[in-house]
C-alpha cells in the first residue's frame, strides 16, 4: 500500500488530486466507480435476467440457440472496444440526443436536476454506467441462461404438478 505510506490513510477521503503541490485523493474516483456500477447494474440486472428467462423458458431451440451464439459472441468483445464504441458513437449521440433534452426538461427536478445541469458533453456518470452496462449484458445475460438451463426438469415441472392439483 504505497499510497497509505506516502499520503496516509486520508488518501482515501480527499478530493484533490494537485501533482504541483504533491497532495493526491482518490475520493472522486472512487465515488466515481460506485455511481458508475450502480447505474451499470440498475440498468443491466432487469435486462440480462428478462432475456435469459426468455431464452431458457419461452423461445424454442431454434431461436434460442443462435440468439444465445450471438450473445456469447458480444461476451467475448474486449471492454476496450467498447469503450471506444461508447465514447466515439454513444457519448456524442447521447449528448445530442438525451442530454440536450434532459438539460431542457429535468434540471429543474429538486433531487435530480443536479445531474442535468452543465454543459451536454456526452461525457459523463450517466453515459459511463450506460456503456458499463452495455458491456456487462452479455455476460450477465449468457451466466444466467445457463444457470436457469441447469435446474433439472422435474425441479421445473413440481410447481405445475403443485398448481395442477391445487386447481382439481
Amino acid at each position: 500500500m504505497p499510497a497509505f505510506k506516502e499520503f496516509g490513510p486520508g488518501f482515501v477521503f480527499r478530493n484533490i488530486w494537485d501533482p504541483i503541490g504533491g497532495q493526491f485523493g482518490a475520493a472522486s474516483a472512487i465515488y466515481g466507480t460506485l455511481v458508475t456500477s450502480l447505474i451499470a447494474i440498475l440498468i443491466a440486472t432487469p435486462i440480462a435476467i428478462g432475456t435469459a428467462i426468455f431464452l431458457a423458458e419461452l423461445t424454442p431451440k431454434w431461436v434460442s440457440e443462435p440468439v444465445s451464439k450471438a450473445i456469447e459472441l458480444l461476451a467475448a468483445v474486449p471492454s476496450i472496444i467498447y469503450g471506444m464504441w461508447g465514447l466515439f458513437v454513444f457519448a456524442p449521440w447521447f449528448s445530442e440526443g438525451f442530454q440536450m433534452w434532459a438539460g431542457i426538461h429535468l434540471a429543474g427536478l429538486p433531487l435530480i436536476g443536479q445531474w442535468f445541469n452543465g454543459p451536454p458533453i456526452g461525457i459523463g456518470l450517466l453515459t459511463a454506467g450506460i456503456i458499463l452496462s452495455f458491456m456487462i449484458i452479455p455476460i450477465m445475460t449468457s451466466l444466467t441462461r445457463d444457470a436457469l438451463r441447469s435446474i433439472p426438469n422435474v425441479l421445473r415441472e413440481a410447481p405445475m404438478e403443485r398448481a395442477q392439483h391445487r386447481l382439481r
